[in-house]
């Protein structure tokens, strides 16, 4: 969805996606270290790269945010298949500047926006279970384990993770 919804949290500042964006974001799609723990999709050529960004533009359920960190480009973040008050939280990808708590507080601001912005009461996740650095995030952002199943879809095991609205806001108040 074109929105202009923004929002920054400590070093990180989340902003809309835009056009200018997405060859960067290709690229760092497209590089196997940055998709180990995400469902495997053939190579991304910029004509598809220009053509998922126009179809997104077009999709009311979703809402994508650039990520950036002293004022570049880092990676990207999503809200999507929002509902009657829910959401699913996802499409994370830092693919510059890593190991400095980035993907932390990206989630920490899009759950923001979710809850604080969109009034979503309910925000919804699926990580693999391979992927424990996003998983601590997730768990201590306030994100509970409520199932794991094999997604054949993506090949493999995933978590299934909830977080509720009240929760979020009594941590964020407790830290």
């Amino acid at each position: 969805m074109d929105h202009d919804y923004s929002i920054e949290y400590e070093d990180v500042f989340l902003r809309p996606l835009r056009r200018t964006d997405i060859e960067q974001l290709r690229i760092w799609r497209n590089d196997a270290a940055n998709s180990r723990y995400i469902r495997k999709i053939p190579e991304i050529t910029p004509e598809a790269q220009q053509k998922w960004f126009e179809d997104y533009l077009l999709d009311e359920t979703t809402y994508t945010f650039a990520i950036e960190y002293a004022g570049e480009l880092v990676g990207s973040v999503a809200l999507y298949d929002i509902d009657g008050g829910t959401a699913e939280f996802g499409r994370l990808m830092v693919g510059g500047s890593k190991g400095r708590g980035i993907g932390g507080k990206a989630t920490d601001a899009v759950l923001r926006v979710a809850f604080d912005v969109l009034g979503c009461s309910e925000v919804r996740a699926e990580v693999s279970v391979d992927n424990t650095a996003a998983l601590i995030i997730y768990v201590r952002l306030g994100f509970c384990i409520v199932g794991r199943e094999f997604n054949s879809e993506a090949n493999m095991d995933e978590f299934q993770l909830r977080l509720v609205a009240d929760r979020f806001t009594c941590l964020v108040k407790a830290r």
